[in-house]
């Protein structure tokens, strides 16, 4: 070896890192539904939540040869020991036209049902601009228009119990 190695210097390495991830960021960058599902998941905040099973999801390869047309229509089934979720996912009427509203901003309608929760449950959907209060009718249903496309969640609170469901792309 001819002379002494020579270590860079802090500022150096900050400089040569830093290079580095622009680089990164340009060539390869971090796919947005990547960003959004980590986005979520750290939004997770409570761990003792029951999380309720899906049981049923018509998008499910099984069940799409039974189910003819693209009617834009999605039913989904939880189970959290006792207490069923059922929710149905549809896009606006103008939207299966193919007039969106917002062509930036596709939308979704929410129509559930949950029972076994018993009376006084409280709920609310998280999706990717925030939380939605759902109020629920006297038999546990309730509708939500007008949802921004994209993941979201339920989550319920009863007597002393806290359920969720998992993400949803919708």
């Amino acid at each position: 070896m001819d002379g002494p190695d020579r270590a860079l210097t802090d500022g150096q390495l900050d400089g040569l890192l830093l290079r580095y991830r622009e680089l990164v960021a340009q060539r390869d960058p971090v796919p947005g539904p990547v960003l959004d599902g980590a986005v979520l998941a750290f939004g997770w905040r409570d761990p003792d939540a029951e999380l309720a099973e899906l049981v049923a999801d018509s998008l499910v390869p099984e069940r799409l040869a039974a189910v003819r047309g693209g009617n834009g229509i999605r039913l989904l089934t939880f189970d959290a020991s006792g207490v069923v979720i059922e929710l149905q996912v549809s896009r606006p009427r103008d939207d299966m036209a193919g007039h969106l509203r917002s062509p930036a901003l596709p939308q979704r309608q929410l129509e559930g049902h949950v029972a076994g929760a018993g009376a006084g449950f409280t709920a609310s959907l998280q999706h990717r601009g925030g939380d939605l209060a759902v109020e629920p009718d006297e038999h546990g249903r309730f509708q939500l228009d007008a949802l921004p496309a994209g993941p979201l969640r339920l989550r319920l609170h009863t007597a002393g119990r806290a359920i969720t469901t998992t993400w949803l792309d919708l």
